[in-house]
């Protein structure tokens, strides 16, 4: 599989990317902190949770937002936290010893290039994750990421290109309703 191309500016991809931030702050507290505790059930302890929940600024996640249906927060009560969690184990960035998640040393070289690390985190996300888990009922798509994507590519020419004083987002035609 060729990689994904790295994007240029690395401040960009952390701007716009929720995910690559909240491995970024990961690992930097890892590397402050040391090993973050897991549950015996191997989920991350609380008071890591609510420390992601305060730093990461997740969209639609916020601390107010999980506190308000919430008394404590669980790993699972905050789901992209989950989802970080599986993919740091599945990216084989972090592992699990002794009780605690620990980093790899592939996640301090990649910490250091953060298009690198953008890079393997997208390809272990959409290529090689079960994304079954996070499904209501574990319904698998019809089709693969591989289509998916192609698609996404073929259509996108067709689309209505940007003229010079057109600004905002490219969004296609709509079609006409049918009465």
């Amino acid at each position: 599989m060729a990689p994904l191309h790295p994007i240029s500016d690395p401040a960009v991809a952390m701007r716009h990317s929720p995910m690559l931030r909240a491995v970024c702050l990961t690992l930097d507290y890892v590397l402050e902190k040391g090993p973050i505790g897991l549950t015996a059930t191997g989920a991350l302890k609380r008071y890591f949770v609510e420390w992601a929940a305060a730093e990461f600024d997740w969209p639609f996640y916020t601390t107010e937002d999980l506190y308000a249906v919430n008394k404590v927060l669980n790993e699972c009560d905050f789901p992209p936290l989950m989802i970080m969690h599986d993919l740091l184990l599945s990216a084989k960035l972090a592992g699990r010893r002794n009780g605690a998640l620990h980093m790899t040393r592939l996640a301090r070289q990649l910490r250091a290039e953060p298009a690198a690390l953008w890079s393997l985190l997208a390809q272990q996300f959409l290529f090689a994750t079960d994304h079954t888990g996070y499904t209501r009922y574990g319904d698998q798509p019809m089709g693969n990421w591989d289509i998916f994507l192609n698609v996404i590519k073929c259509r996108s020419p067709a689309w209505p290109e940007r003229g010079p004083a057109q600004s905002g987002p490219v969004r296609p035609r709509r079609r006409a309703r049918l009465a």
